[in-house]
């Protein structure tokens, strides 16, 4: 051990110049490398698809700002509850929240405009309604695990919003609405109400 300390302490480049040592080095990496690699593509690729966000944090203060303040004035009961936002590339920005228990989603539009509210509820409860259900067993995501159901909160407006997980461990979000039609983009505004 001594020895090999003192030839180390010598001459760390010869340790590499003999030609064991060389077949050492190319038979770790032959065999190790390969395998390091494959455990640091599944572990990325692991983490990628248990990421799931509506969009990207909103960056600018005064946008979060403004729709905090429509927020606020929309829900009363929404009191200093902290609220999530994220723009959606081309689609607008949603807000998520809690108050108590229950778990909201609200939607604005690209120009700031609110559009509409859900609320979180039990994919295996008893209000989802049976046409939705019927619907998505007929849908082309009927394969995926249903992990997140939203249903519309507004009293004029009708429809959900689902997370799904396929076997694969892909996240997927769906819009359904009133007819049951799945959508990968979610629903146009329509009239903006004050919800309570």
């Amino acid at each position: 051990m001594i020895a090999g300390m003192v030839f180390f302490e010598k001459s760390p480049t010869r340790l590499f110049k003999t030609k064991s040592n060389q077949t050492i080095m190319k038979k770790i990496i032959k065999n190790f490398l390969p395998a390091l690699l494959c455990a640091v593509a599944l572990t990325t690729g692991f983490a990628q698809t248990q990421t799931t966000t509506m969009g990207t944090p909103i960056n600018d203060p005064a946008v979060s700002r403004r729709l905090q303040a429509d927020l606020s004035y929309r829900n009363t009961k929404l009191g200093k509850s902290e609220v999530t936002w994220y723009e959606s590339k081309g689609k607008g920005y949603y807000a998520n929240y809690s108050i108590g228990s229950e778990k909201f989603l609200t939607r604005y539009d690209l120009d700031g405009k609110y559009m509409d509210t859900y609320t979180q509820s039990d994919w295996n409860g008893a209000d989802v309604p049976e046409d939705l259900k019927t619907a998505y067993s007929k849908s082309a995501y009927k394969n995926s695990e249903v992990t997140g159901y939203w249903k519309a909160s507004d009293p004029d407006k009708k429809g959900s919003y689902l997370e799904l997980q396929n076997k694969q461990g892909k996240t997927s979000r769906v819009w359904v609405d009133e007819k049951g039609k799945f959508s990968s983009n979610p629903p146009k505004a329509t009239a903006s109400v004050k919800s309570e």
